[in-house]
């Protein structure tokens, strides 16, 4: 078991079921390397391309490092006065817009690629 899996197991159900179901995506569709970092499930290509951050009050925060970059077509991505960092706040699975995500994330993803091509 990595130290995200050992992380995921201490959440609080709904949590450990929004947080597994990206940590699935992220390591076996995209092959991202997650890591335990700022106390934070991370997840990396060449560098950091985005974390799960639990909220206090409920839900998760998927955060983009690049998140300034990417084109965000549907506009589901907050800045919150960050000058680099995006996020899209989870409540429950249900709620999530799977194809809008899935489109930031394959962007985050390319971002991440084409650095390493410099």
């Amino acid at each position: 078991m990595n130290p995200v899996e050992s992380y995921i197991l201490k959440l609080s159900k709904e949590e450990r079921n929004i947080i597994h179901f990206f940590h699935s995506i992220f390591i076996n569709k995209y092959s991202l390397n997650p890591a335990i970092k700022w106390n934070i499930p991370t997840y990396t290509g060449n560098s950091i391309v985005c974390y799960l951050n639990p909220d206090k009050r409920i839900g998760i925060h998927l955060c983009f490092m690049q998140g300034h970059k990417l084109t965000d077509t549907n506009k589901i991505l907050e800045r919150k006065n960050r000058k680099l960092v995006t996020s899209f706040h989870v409540k429950s699975l249900d709620e999530i817009p799977y194809q809008a995500l899935i489109q930031n994330i394959e962007d985050a993803i390319y971002l991440d690629q084409s650095k390493a091509l410099k």
